[in-house]
């Protein structure tokens, strides 16, 4: 076999959208979706996402998916800062706003995330000012 021969051989074998999950190759036949951040292509079964969810992706582009990887901090932990930013970063766009705040929604019931609990915090946390009361004159 000269060097032509096994460079096409070695290119059929390639893989061009490699499922970032099970790294089987994602084809127009299958439902794959392809991550907003890194750019991976995962198989929509391979991300256990519904095919209602999978469809609603389709169909509406202004939803952003975004991969475990880059959903998440370097500790893996689900990155809720970075999730508020997506948001914020389209202020004073209150309509695009809206919509990154349902993709970050329907990342979160995806990987199956729940908000952190917040609790009221302790008194010795709070400082408190005292009012200033500054001199004013009022003149009519």
């Amino acid at each position: 076999m000269n060097r032509v021969t096994k460079r096409k051989a070695v290119k059929k074998t390639q893989l061009f959208f490699p499922c970032r999950v099970c790294s089987q190759d994602c084809t127009y036949e299958e439902e794959s979706i392809q991550c907003d951040g890194c750019q991976c292509w995962l198989h929509q079964h391979c991300i256990r996402m519904s095919l209602t969810e999978y469809v609603a992706y389709s169909q509406k582009p202004s939803l952003q998916f975004f991969c475990l990887r880059c959903a998440c901090d370097s500790d893996g932990h689900y990155n809720f800062g970075a999730s508020l930013e997506r948001i914020a970063c389209l202020a004073p766009d209150i309509t695009r706003m809206r919509e990154q705040a349902e993709s970050e929604y329907r990342l979160l019931a995806l990987y199956d995330i729940t908000l952190p609990t917040l609790s009221a915090p302790r008194a010795r946390d709070v400082i408190v000012d005292s009012p200033s009361l500054l001199p004013f004159s009022v003149t009519i």
